[in-house]
């Protein structure tokens, strides 16, 4: 089988050598631009699709939150955490969880990402978003979650959450 990739600035690409298809756009960040594997009948659709954002971690601080990662309608299917940027200095602290403002670990469990070094963790969501989490109509914040002693180092660390998605739509188009 032949190696097929779609993207929004060269449409489809066939190349030679085994493979499967690969669909690209450019635009998917964050919940501007929901695009992606759209699959449409009846009256809906839906979108298979990536969202990406960072944070800057200062010293002093124990969570920090993601503004509208998760897109309105959306349920996340898996993900990772990364610190792209690790913190210098001071003692050592632990991204202890990922999840949303009001249930802060449904998308990691317990998981201990070391803040002082780059690296990443796989997310698999333990739990579907509860009343207090509805986003039917709004995107959800992404927040993570760290343990161990604040202030005290000398440069901070940089986290990006990446989630894969489904986001439901009333029309198709």
């Amino acid at each position: 089988m032949p190696k097929i990739t779609v993207t929004n600035t060269k449409g489809l690409v066939q190349a030679a050598g085994s493979g499967g298809i690969k669909v690209v756009h450019a635009s998917v960040s964050g919940s501007a631009g929901v695009e992606g594997v759209r699959v449409a009948g009846g009256g809906a659709s839906g979108f298979l699709h990536m969202v990406q954002g960072s944070a800057t971690i200062e010293d002093s601080v124990a969570i920090v939150d993601i503004t509208d990662l998760i897109p309105a309608g959306s349920t996340v299917l898996c993900g990772v955490v990364e610190m792209t940027t690790a913190s210098v200095g001071g003692t050592s602290r632990d991204i202890t969880s990922v999840g949303t403002i009001n249930d802060t670990d449904c998308l990691s469990g317990t998981i201990a990402l070391d803040y002082q070094a780059v690296g990443s963790q796989l997310l698999s969501p333990i739990a579907l978003f509860g009343a207090t989490d509805d986003n039917s109509d709004n995107a959800l914040p992404v927040r993570v979650t760290l343990a161990g002693s604040v202030g005290t180092q000398t440069t901070d660390g940089v986290v990006r959450v990446s989630l894969l998605c489904v986001t439901a739509a009333t029309t198709e188009g």
